[in-house]
């Protein structure tokens, strides 16, 4: 099974305990970095000089940044290495399904709590 790297960013230290948990049994994952601010994963990808193919798990509804700005934020930064990375939203809310068509860049829409056939998922996708 191909092994992805993984990004999550979520302000619930309970999402990411479980969701890095669920990464990390899966399978799928290779390293896992968890941030609990949408800034502070900013502040990461600004700062680190090579960047790699990874998979971005994102909380839309975060109180320093909604997860769709935080993607635009990032595209900014990233530039041309933005195309690197597979961003997934993940969301409470199904509502929140409709902007998989709006936006681009975001590979898919999650509903919370992930569950590991979604993450299995990414080996089968081109």
């Amino acid at each position: 099974m191909e092994s992805f790297d993984f990004v999550l960013i979520d302000d619930n230290n309970l999402d990411n305990l479980i969701h890095e948990t669920l990464v990390r049994n899966s399978g799928v994952g290779g390293s896992v970095l968890v941030f609990n601010s949408a800034n502070s994963a900013l502040n990461y990808f600004q700062n680190i000089p090579v960047h790699s193919s990874k998979v971005i798990l994102l909380d839309q509804h975060m109180p320093d940044m909604e997860g769709t700005d935080f993607m635009q934020k990032l595209k900014d930064v990233l530039k041309d290495s933005f195309g690197l990375y597979t961003i997934i939203l993940l969301s409470g809310d199904n509502k929140m399904v409709k902007l998989k068509n709006e936006l681009p860049y975001l590979r898919d829409v999650w509903s919370k709590p992930l569950k590991i056939s979604k993450l299995e998922s990414l080996s089968a996708e081109p």
